[in-house]
């Protein structure tokens, strides 16, 4: 596996949305990043991505994310990420339970000169609301 302070962008940041640094991540990230999410939602420029971030900490304190798989080709780099949490805020309309969880996720980036200028999330959201107790 890569060194998480040398590796590609994508895992530096992973490595620092883990530790909540999120000034950090304009380093590694195009200013105008798009972000895909699950159901048709994007979130756009570096002010929404952090916002995201934020909002997930919020949901899931100590919130973790654990770099599973890169899968690099050309400038499109895949991560798969094994990620845990503490249901501490609303999700997906859901009230916190207080439950900790563990789900799976999938992010394909896309780099401009070395930086994110694109990413595609998928996760296993309903295997999480089961977890949680939610559904």
């Amino acid at each position: 596996m890569e060194d998480p302070d040398t590796g590609p962008p994508v895992t530096r940041v992973a490595n620092m949305l883990n530790d909540e640094q999120y000034d950090a991540v304009t380093t590694y990230c195009h200013e105008d990043v798009v972000m895909h999410r699950p159901g048709d939602v994007d979130e756009v420029g570096l002010d929404a991505y952090i916002e995201h971030y934020r909002h997930l900490h919020g949901t899931f304190p100590h919130f973790q994310a654990r770099i599973r798989d890169v899968l690099a080709d050309d400038d499109r780099i895949d991560l798969r990420l094994a990620l845990t949490g503490t249901h501490e805020d609303e999700l997906i309309g859901r009230a916190p339970t207080g439950t900790s969880g563990a789900f799976s996720a999938q992010i394909i980036y896309q780099l401009s000169n070395g930086r994110i200028i694109e990413e595609w999330h998928e996760s296993d959201r309903l295997g999480l609301l089961r977890q949680l107790g939610t559904c």
